[in-house]
């Protein structure tokens, strides 16, 4: 099943691969080398990370991640306390973080059979 997270997850992936294409491909220029690979890194922990809310909402638990990942749990809940007050600070991953929170809770009224009164805010089965 497609959720958003995988979704954001696999558009930052193919991000960070076409940023390391270009660095390969291109002409021997140390210092756009260096902001290709950069920006791949950059790409691909962002990927990493909307990887880990994917698994964690398909059922993953934090053992389950780490295993995959090569670290241990403990490791894992710091990271992800870590990354919680990282977002508070970027206005960018907030943005982010409240349209995946859109899709997350329109996937699971959809799962549910449940729709939301916009004027009441009460749900409704459907």
């Amino acid at each position: 099943m497609s959720t958003p997270e995988g979704t954001f997850a696999r558009q930052y992936a193919v991000s960070a691969v076409e940023a390391l294409r270009t660095a390969a491909r291109g002409p021997q220029r140390p210092l756009s080398a260096l902001q290709s690979v950069r920006h791949a890194v950059w790409a691909a922990q962002k990927a990493e990370i909307f990887w880990i809310e994917a698994a964690r909402d398909e059922g993953a638990s934090w053992e389950d991640i780490a295993q995959a990942r090569g670290t241990s749990r403990q490791n894992e809940l710091q990271a992800q306390r870590r990354r919680d007050r990282a977002a508070e600070i970027e206005p960018i991953d907030r943005w982010l973080q409240r349209r995946l929170l859109a899709l997350r809770n329109e996937e699971r009224r959809k799962r549910r059979g449940t729709t939301e009164n916009t004027e009441t805010g009460f749900q409704t089965g459907g």
